[in-house]
């Protein structure tokens, strides 16, 4: 994968379809093949922080979180001891095989990609973050 021509690093990341899906190597890839959610902050101590927003990462130092559609579970209700975050939707749209969800967390928006029900907009969900990236600035 290489990026545009204006950005002229060269190629960002070799692999099988698979590997690169599920295992980027940069924000960028995660973002440009899956769409990730990206987000600055720093991680001390197993903990990313950004502004308000605190979820569980590995790494450390400043840097940027990328979360896959994938890896999100929306649950029902706001943060307690199901969600690591709570949110308002601000856009669910119907796929054949899972729907694209939109969640604004903390200044964050969320791309969540979830099967089965599908929750409303305007609705306060949970979220479960079960993977992250983290890429050390």
């Amino acid at each position: 994968m290489t990026r545009n021509a204006e950005d002229l690093r060269g190629i960002e990341q070799i692999g099988s379809p698979e590997d690169v899906v599920r295992a980027p190597t940069s924000a960028f890839v995660a973002r440009f093949l899956s769409d990730a959610t990206l987000v600055d902050g720093v991680v001390a101590d197993g903990t990313f922080t950004s502004g308000s927003l605190t979820l569980e990462a590995e790494g450390s130092g400043p840097g940027t979180l990328a979360i896959l559609p994938t890896d999100i579970d929306i649950v029902p209700g706001s943060a307690d001891d199901t969600g690591e975050v709570s949110g308002t939707v601000t856009s669910s749209l119907f796929g054949r095989d899972a729907s694209d969800v939109l969640v604004h967390c903390d200044d964050v928006d969320f791309r969540c990609s979830t099967r089965g029900p599908r929750p409303e907009v305007g609705e306060t969900v949970g979220l479960s973050v079960r993977r992250s990236f983290f890429y050390p600035h």
